[in-house]
């Protein structure tokens, strides 16, 4: 399905998960931290902790902290939309880059 045959206002593919999750973001120029609001398995939404935020296209590695493991998970993905209140973000697939 393609996200334009969706309803007006949706475009989402999958369906996102709430979830509460202080992350790690690079952005190539630098880290900030940021907090892992919604998450599916195409893209997420995070919230910048001091309200720094990555520009539309930009491309992004995510660090996520596992469970109550010590680990993290490092996503590349690029940046869907922005706001004031934060920025959506597609996962980057390995294969593709794109």
């Amino acid at each position: 399905m393609n996200p334009t045959d969706l309803p007006y206002g949706e475009r989402r593919l999958n369906h996102r998960k709430s979830c509460s999750r202080l992350i790690q973001v690079n952005d190539g120029n630098g880290s900030f931290k940021g907090h892992l609001r919604d998450l599916a398995v195409g893209g997420a939404f995070i919230e910048p902790e001091n309200g720094l935020s990555a520009g539309m296209g930009n491309v992004l590695h995510l660090n996520i902290p596992f469970g109550l493991q010590k680990g993290f998970l490092t996503v590349k993905a690029k940046v869907a939309w922005a706001k004031p209140e934060g920025m959506g973000v597609r996962f980057i697939s390995p294969q593709t880059d794109e």
